[in-house]
């Protein structure tokens, strides 16, 4: 792979090389592109205007007695491969006259790369002496040359030849056809987006200043890694107090470490965060600097600089296309997998405004590939997305559209009972951690305990999950009142609201009320469960999830404990003869075709996929609802026997 120096590593790197020109002999050319496609834009300028404007301002502070000149091609005739002119020959005080120059091209012409290198080279007498050639390209070469095989030739026969290729705006693969001709002369390549990376580059080649000896290092890395992933970085350098390998957006002044690794030993290898954005990187060798080796203030230099494409991964995300307010839900997932990685709900229009840390719901990811996933509370249209962390930033590597319903739920309790008299309720609702039925004055709109209103009596409905019926007391005095369910959504960043009433019902308080038959909670639970294990299960059921939520069920018979989604059952545990281990098989009771088992035979694998799981492997079969069913499925299993 190339070495690609993006703005500075010039100065201090220049020494071994004779990069920077330092003996007052050596002369340097610049060979500026003057073909049509200088007439391209970057950040909404032509490059032509960018190289005259910096060619102009890097010369202004060059010493009179520097020998420079300018050679240009294709800024004269179209289509005309022998468009080449040697505007300036070498000489010293010429930075006035290539300035000129510069600013006469026309920039119509074809890209003899090649031809006009040679002819540069033979201008500074490059087989008599010193000599220095800067090619500033924005393109390949367009006349049949052979760069490389001309790049061996001016090393063979050059006296101290150095060439430096600049490459403006070019894509990593053609800066990578380029760079033989700065590899093979002991030259660099520098990578020039924008006008601001053109004016460093121009200016790191053409300093004279005094250059330092530092240790070599070398690096081993990938040419690309998925975005949010770790890669394996190999070295071997000086290994001084305070070295360390970084990945960065660029090698050059300002460039912040997005994450690193110390390099405390001469050889070695590391795991190394790459960004989760995609693009371009470096991964560097850095040394801190000595008092002795500073230049213009630099305090550390890099010395290895390898390039990395960060690209995109495989990855999905599966989950329902339509869920009411405030319900959980499962998501599958694909992804990189890192610790910091989430997956969240969004509003579209809130996340293109404040990015992902404005999300409406939020989960970590697990060991498994599911998570669940609780509905915001306001009806509408979302998107769940996968959150990447990269070495220092975050990015949605993959979004997948949500509806969120209205809520269709229900509270039944009588219309009218007495006053202080205890009642049931049955409930239907998200059951989240945080939710609450309670019992308040009519149109009462406060649903936080910090606001101003009063509850005469409620339950929290994960209480009585099992039985999805609870108790409230009535006040003692006489009125109409309001039964709520109030649903939360803790931790929310998002635009809409973080608990409201799901559902509403008006219930009277009257001494002419009915006499209430005596209620007892656990009473309720100890029906509900007996009549869980009667009604609908035979024989070959031992587990059916009733109703349309999530159940969280198990069987004393075989110490299985698991929670179902609504319609589906388990077959009692047997033991797979082949390895000794319990087999469960969990099935919808509306489609059959959707399955997951805990150990299957052999032979009922090869449509399945698994994953580890307390006491064997958990496998499913690839339909949306059985992923679904997998995830929930994996992270409440348990067998005591």
């Amino acid at each position: 792979m190339f070495r690609i120096l993006p703005v500075a590593a010039f100065a201090v790197a220049c020494g071994a090389a004779n990069l920077c020109g330092a003996q007052e002999s050596a002369r340097t050319l610049v060979v500026l592109d003057g073909s049509g496609s200088m007439w391209g834009q970057i950040d909404g300028r032509p490059k032509l205007e960018i190289a005259r404007e910096t060619l102009a301002e890097v010369l202004t502070d060059l010493p009179p007695e520097r020998e420079l000149g300018l050679v240009a091609y294709g800024h004269r005739r179209k289509g005309d491969c022998s468009d080449i002119e040697v505007m300036v020959p070498p000489q010293p005080g010429a930075a006035d006259t290539v300035r000129a120059a510069a600013s006469r091209m026309r920039f119509l012409g074809k890209t003899p790369l090649v031809a006009a290198t040679r002819q540069a080279a033979e201008s500074l007498r490059y087989t008599e002496g010193p000599a220095t050639l800067i090619l500033v390209t924005d393109g390949l070469e367009t006349c049949g040359g052979d760069l490389c095989a001309l790049a061996a030739e001016l090393e063979a026969a050059g006296v101290d030849f150095t060439a430096h290729v600049v490459g403006l705006g070019l894509t990593y693969e053609e800066g990578e056809s380029l760079a033989c001709l700065a590899d093979q002369t002991g030259g660099l390549y520098l990578d020039a987006g924008n006008s601001k990376a053109l004016n460093a580059a121009l200016s790191k080649a053409l300093d004279e200043g005094q250059a330092v000896s530092l240790p070599d290092a070398v690096l081993t890395t990938p040419a690309t890694g998925g975005r949010g992933s770790t890669i394996a970085v190999g070295w071997s350098g000086p290994a001084r107090p305070g070295d360390y390998i970084d990945v960065a957006q660029i090698d050059g002044p300002g460039a912040a470490s997005l994450a690193r690794i110390d390099a405390t030993e001469p050889t070695g290898e590391g795991q190394l965060a790459l960004p989760a954005e995609l693009g371009r990187y470096v991964i560097r060798y850095m040394t801190p600097l000595s008092a002795e080796e500073r230049i213009e203030g630099k305090t550390e230099q890099s010395l290895a600089v390898e390039t990395i494409e960060v690209v995109d991964i495989d990855k999905f995300l599966t989950a329902p296309a339509r869920v009411q307010q405030g319900r959980f839900f499962d998501v599958t997932w694909g992804g990189p997998g890192a610790s910091k990685d989430f997956i969240a709900i969004f509003d579209p229009t809130y996340l293109s405004e404040v990015g992902v840390e404005g999300w409406e719901a939020q989960t970590a990811l697990n060991s498994g590939n599911s998570v669940t996933l609780q509905a915001p509370l306001q009806p509408g249209a979302y998107e769940i997305h996968y959150i990447a962390s990269g070495a220092s930033d975050y990015a949605s590597i993959i979004s997948i559209p949500l509806e969120v319903l209205p809520f269709d739920g229900l509270l039944d309790a009588p219309e009218m009972v007495r006053p202080g008299d205890s009642f049931a309720v049955k409930w239907s609702g998200p059951a989240g951690d945080f939710d609450l039925v309670d019992m308040v004055l009519p149109a009462t709109q406060g649903v936080h305990d910090y606001e101003d209103y009063e509850v005469f009596s409620s339950f929290y409905p994960t209480d009585v999950s099992d039985t999805r019926e609870g108790v409230l007391t009535a006040p003692e005095t006489e009125g109409s009142y309001e039964l709520r369910y109030l649903a939360s959504i803790p931790a929310h960043r998002g635009t809409g609201p973080d608990r409201i009433a799901l559902v509403r019902k008006a219930i009277t308080v009257s001494a002419n009320a009915p006499q209430q038959e005596s209620t007892d909670l656990s009473g309720i639970e100890d029906d509900a469960k007996g009549q869980e294990h009667q009604e609908g299960i035979g024989e070959d059921v031992s587990l059916l999830c009733e109703g349309d939520v999530p159940c969280a069920l198990q069987d004393p018979h075989s110490g299985l404990t698991v929670t179902l989604p609504a319609g589906w059952f388990a077959a009692p545990p047997v033991e797979n003869p082949e390895t000794g281990l319990p087999l469960v098989a969990f099935f919808s009771t509306v489609n059959p075709a959707d399955r997951v088992v805990l150990n299957p035979h052999s032979s009922d694998r090869a449509d399945l996929s698994c994953l580890p799981a307390p006491k064997g492997v958990l496998c499913t079969t690839q339909t949306d609802e059985s992923r679904h069913a997998f995830g929930l499925i994996l992270r409440s299993l348990t067998l005591a026997n």
